[in-house]
């Protein structure tokens, strides 16, 4: 009697988000198991924007690069679905997306991002590509002589400040080829030491950074605004600035039907699978990855 070979069946992994992490994973997906897995991208919008080159668009030193996803996913070898993730049904295996389309998966994985919001208010909070053109009207006020002061704010709320003090030295760097010399420039921040999260040497090397281009650094304090252009910084008393710049504090997506705490994230065990939710397999398909092919299904998925 003749022998046959039994075909793997596809898994079908949707990926949940349009930046990094999402185009990663489809890479990965596509790399390490190219036979085994198709792949469809959810996002919210056409494009991938390549984020790090934001705080020096306002300066004309850079531009904010965007790209097709639906090309990058071609690429790939993976589809592309425009919308957002608007809720999961983990028992059915069955996303709902933002244009009201119902996506099934065998395995789906999150790359949604957070949301930014305001953390201080009052301030021209730098969100990144966005608020490229509200900043470029922040440096024109500054050059017709509307602007004597600026204060960078890191809130408490925000962890990850190295956009902040790239734009504060962009500022500075900006003014000094202006010519500009009337205008003080401030760096407030929670943190012990400048980009404390780096350790000791960077703190050193970014505190000198600052004193050589006349930002006056402030640190360990807490600032809330009082409008109209006071900080309240705990420990100092008040500062004034006639203008303030501030990065987000992000919250997560909140997605209905899987679990998150109260700020909105999802909870993840080291492996980064999703806590309290049971990984079933969808109406009984048995999936294998290479190596895996004598292993029996595991019912829980």
């Amino acid at each position: 009697m003749g022998h046959t070979t039994q075909r793997p069946v596809r898994m079908r992994c949707l990926v949940a988000g349009g930046g990094v992490a999402a185009l990663e994973t489809t890479i990965a997906l596509r790399d390490l198991a190219p036979h085994l897995v198709d792949v469809e991208l959810l996002a919210p919008e056409h494009e991938f924007w390549y984020r790090p080159l934001a705080v020096a668009e306002p300066f004309g030193l850079a531009r904010v690069v965007r790209f097709e996803l639906g090309d990058l996913a071609s690429s790939m070898d993976a589809t592309f679905s425009l919308g957002a993730l608007v809720s999961v049904d983990a028992d059915a295996h069955t996303v709902t997306t933002s244009h009201g389309q119902e996506i099934e998966y065998d395995t789906l994985v999150l790359a949604c991002g957070a949301r930014p919001v305001p953390a201080l208010e009052g301030a021209l909070t730098f969100r990144g590509p966005a608020d490229s053109e509200t900043f470029r009207r922040l440096l024109a006020d500054v050059q017709a002589g509307a602007v004597e002061s600026i204060a960078f704010v890191l809130p408490a709320s925000v962890t990850w400040g190295l956009p902040l003090y790239e734009l504060a030295l962009l500022t500075a760097t900006y003014l000094e080829r202006q010519g500009i010399r009337s205008v003080e420039l401030t760096f407030v921040t929670h943190e012990p030491e400048p980009l404390a999260l780096f350790g000791g040497d960077a703190s050193h090397a970014v505190r000198d950074v600052l004193e050589e281009k006349g930002i006056e650094l402030v640190t360990g304090t807490h600032a809330s605004s009082r409008g109209s252009g006071e900080l309240m910084i705990v420990p100092g008393g008040e500062l004034e600035a006639d203008r303030i710049v501030a990065l987000p504090r992000l919250v997560g997506p909140a997605i209905p039907g899987l679990p998150h705490d109260r700020d909105g994230f999802v909870s993840t065990d080291p492996y980064g699978r999703v806590v309290g939710v049971a990984r079933r397999l969808r109406s009984g398909r048995c999936h294998h990855l290479p190596g895996e092919a004598g292993r029996p299904c595991d019912p829980a998925g």
